[in-house]
């Protein structure tokens, strides 16, 4: 039996060496939290404006915890939480008025230990038009300085019509610009530098509206593009007209030759009596048999012009044949017959791909509609709490996970960048489905962006 002396002695050492450990243990404060935007009393020029601040605790902070209250309101939408910050973008539906607007912020650690802070700042949106009146300056100055060089320009040629009987189509003759150069290189060194023109002037603004960025960008990529594929589709246009032209010339020659006329003969009297898209190139072949030059050179001569694969090779088979000698008239008409079922055949295919077409704009458009109605429901979607998933107890707090979802506002920018690529690759792959070309499909790009724009701008900003 334990002496009630050494009891007493035991005891005391026990709770001496309890209350030494407890002295020792380092004390866990509060948590901090520090205003980064916008600061204490400042003024902003925005009715929009993001809020953001950081934390610590010695302890992990609970972003499931972490509450936003605007004059009062708590706020459950446009927000990124983590374990070390918070930042609040908001929806286009919600705006401030003018005057002075309170936030507060609340946190909880692991611990359940809490901090506030609680702030004011003014929100003044008169300011906003500044920028834009600069803006509106700007391009005044560009157009009057524009008009200007025009109105000289103008008066200068029209010295030289009066002195030296200038004409734009002599000069041109004399000094031929490449089509390249027209409508490639030009077009695409000026969107180039109006590009990078808009986008310095947007990094000047303190808050530039949204989107302007991708649109300074867009609007850069249509002013290069846009020439170059009008240019095609004029040239694609131009070729058929002039492809179905030669097949029905070579029908008529055909005739005439059947009838008793020569080759030269032929083109002679069909270049008198046509009217179709080949009108200016029979007149110059006529022009050429007064000269005494021959069929093959003739033919050659007529369709290099035009610069159509599908006429030069039909066009050399006819001059071939004439050097040689037998049935021309029936090789002519055979390559007429053959020439024309090609188009036809051709026309038809591209019929039936313009149908695959129409069902990949049925495709673009049904995505748009996915993104908006995502974008529309993001707001009520809460933060997703995984903590179920967990092996740990859901009582204990700290183990809980949950994911955060991004802001609304960059979530639209990054759908719109998406749908911006995605336009440009569905509208080259249309033109090397349909065409074979990608230059063709440069018209489907503009539409499909044109549209995404039109989208983003009107029904989702």
């Amino acid at each position: 039996m334990v002496p009630r002396r050494s009891r007493t002695l035991f005891t005391t050492l026990v709770f001496t060496i309890l209350l030494s450990l407890i002295l020792t243990q380092p004390t866990l404060g509060n948590p901090t939290i520090t205003i980064r935007m916008p600061q204490p009393n400042e003024t902003i020029h925005t009715d929009q404006p993001t809020i953001r601040v950081n934390y610590s605790s010695d302890v992990e902070i609970i972003p499931t915890y972490v509450t936003l209250k605007i004059d009062g309101h708590e706020i459950g939408f446009g927000i990124t939480k983590t374990s070390t910050s918070l930042t609040f973008v908001p929806i286009p539906q919600y705006h401030l008025a003018d005057g002075l607007h309170n936030v507060s912020v609340e946190v909880y650690d692991a611990n359940l230990k809490n901090a506030s802070v609680a702030w004011s700042f003014v929100v003044n949106t008169t300011g906003m038009t500044a920028a834009a009146t600069n803006l509106f300056e700007i391009v005044t100055y560009i157009l009057i300085g524009s008009l200007l060089f025009i109105v000289a320009f103008c008066l200068y040629i029209l010295y030289l019509k009066k002195t030296r009987k200038f004409t734009f189509k002599k000069f041109f003759a004399k000094h031929p610009v490449k089509t390249e150069v027209k409508y490639i290189y030009i077009p695409m060194v000026i969107g180039f530098f109006f590009t990078i023109f808009l986008l310095i002037f947007i990094g000047t603004l303190s808050h530039p509206p949204r989107y302007v960025a991708e649109y300074a960008v867009i609007t850069g990529f249509l002013i290069a593009v846009i020439p170059y594929t009008i240019h095609s589709q004029r040239e694609r246009w131009r070729m058929a007209r002039y492809e179905r032209a030669f097949a029905q010339f070579l029908f008529e020659m055909a005739d005439a030759m059947r009838g008793g006329l020569d080759p030269l003969k032929a083109i002679t009297e069909i270049s008198m009596t046509h009217t179709g898209a080949l009108k200016a190139s029979l007149k110059k072949a006529a022009e050429n048999i007064k000269m005494g030059r021959p069929f093959e050179e003739i033919m050659m001569a007529m369709t290099k012009p035009i610069k159509s694969d599908l006429i030069q090779r039909y066009a050399t088979l006819i001059g071939d044949t004439s050097k040689i000698g037998g049935e021309t008239s029936l090789v002519i008409y055979r390559a007429a017959k053959d020439m024309d079922d090609f188009i036809k055949i051709s026309q038809e295919r591209r019929r039936q791909l313009s149908g695959q077409t129409f069902t990949i704009y049925i495709g673009f458009g049904v995505i748009l509609a996915i993104l908006y109605l995502l974008i529309n429901i993001f707001p009520s979607m809460g933060e997703l709490n995984i903590s179920l998933l967990s092996s740990t107890s859901v009582s204990n707090i700290k183990n809980q996970a949950t994911v955060n979802r991004i802001s609304q506002a960059l979530m639209k920018q990054r759908f719109f960048h998406m749908m911006l690529v995605y336009s440009i690759g569905t509208g080259t792959v249309i033109g090397m489905f349909v065409d074979g070309k990608i230059k063709n499909g440069l018209l489907h790009s503009i539409i499909l962006t044109v549209t995404s724009v039109i989208v983003f701008g009107l029904l989702i900003s």
